[in-house]
């Protein structure tokens, strides 16, 4: 048996190989055919997938902490809606990445290291959203009496207030404008059903 020699392999049963060498075809067996001792087998290698393990770790208070305690009651479970006090105080936006990053390019300059956080920041866009409405934006004097009723321990005529809002303000009527619509989604316009385009639908 030539091994430099290639020959075309016909798989017959489980553990023969028929080599089709010359006019006369006969049956060899896997194990009787003689391995290149210079070349050695061939593996073939195979990336792994490095698929990270989770650790799992029981909580031995975990059945006196979260007991199974709730009861379901006999009637109804009825949504009792807020007051129009509640719903004002309310904060309905969430600040998304850019505003952080907005934020931290903020509080990195001089002066106003501690002045907004992003609790305050929701706060004030919060307030502006809903003094605008469905309408246009409101005026910075508009804006800043606003933020001024949602924001008590900020004075509306302090000269911090005054740059705090301006910075702000400025920030939030550049996103309106790159949006094209209201921040807060209660003042969306309702798409109509007919409509095929998934960036209005949804």
């Amino acid at each position: 048996l030539d091994p430099y020699k290639k020959l075309p392999l016909f798989r017959g049963g489980s553990d023969e190989l028929v080599l089709d060498e010359t006019d006369e075809s006969h049956p060899v067996s896997i194990q009787d055919l003689e391995v290149d001792e210079f070349l050695g087998p061939t593996k073939i290698t195979q990336k792994k997938l490095n698929i990270p393990t989770p650790v799992i770790e029981q909580v031995p208070d975990y059945d006196a902490v979260v007991a199974a305690n709730y009861v379901p009651p006999v009637s109804y479970l009825r949504l009792t809606k807020k007051s129009a006090d509640d719903s004002d105080n309310a904060v309905e936006y969430l600040a998304d990445r850019k505003d952080l990053l907005w934020l931290e390019k903020l509080r990195g300059q001089d002066g106003k290291q501690g002045l907004l956080d992003a609790a305050k920041l929701e706060r004030m866009i919060d307030a502006m959203e809903k003094a605008s409405g469905v309408g246009p934006p409101v005026s910075q004097q508009e804006a800043e009496r606003a933020i001024a009723t949602r924001l008590q321990h900020i004075q509306p005529n302090s000269a911090q207030h005054r740059e705090l809002v301006g910075a702000v303000y400025k920030y939030w009527l550049e996103k309106r404008a790159l949006h094209k619509k209201p921040l807060l989604r209660c003042f969306w316009s309702i798409t109509s059903i007919d409509d095929t385009n998934p960036h209005l639908v949804f």
